[in-house]
């Protein structure tokens, strides 16, 4: 009888554990993380911008990212429009990344590692996006 006790015992104290840590506030949660990608269907720099985005969403799980196409979308090409002239950037070709308030222009080395420090930043900072 006092094998069963003793297990029974055992078995409250692991639920215990177990619930605190699942009740416990994740110190290492990241804070979500929207990327707009504007690009153009044909555009060989979107596309390679594509296959980094594709990478990059395996490595952050808090990203989420968003396409509009503008070159056969007016509609998106329209919005791209309405945020260049809120932002008063020149917002004339693709691809176009927008991440918080960040916003990166063209594909090339250095501007992976600007989409990069910009998902680190916003990963870390409570943000609005643009």
């Amino acid at each position: 009888m006092s094998w069963v006790v003793y297990m029974i015992k055992k078995i409250k104290y692991i639920i215990i554990i177990l619930l605190v840590f699942l009740m416990a506030p994740n110190v290492n949660a990241k804070e979500q993380v929207n990327l707009y990608l504007f690009w153009g269907d044909g555009c060989p720099h979107c596309e390679a911008e594509q296959n980094y985005l594709e990478e990059l969403e395996d490595e952050f799980r808090n990203l989420k990212i968003t396409k509009y196409e503008v070159w056969y979308n007016s509609e998106n090409n329209q919005f791209m429009k309405q945020i260049a002239a809120e932002t008063n950037e020149s917002l004339t070709g693709v691809p176009v990344t927008i991440i918080g308030q960040t916003i990166i222009t063209g594909f090339s080395e250095p501007t992976k590692q600007q989409i990069r420090r910009a998902i680190n930043y916003y990963s870390e900072n409570k943000h609005e996006d643009m």
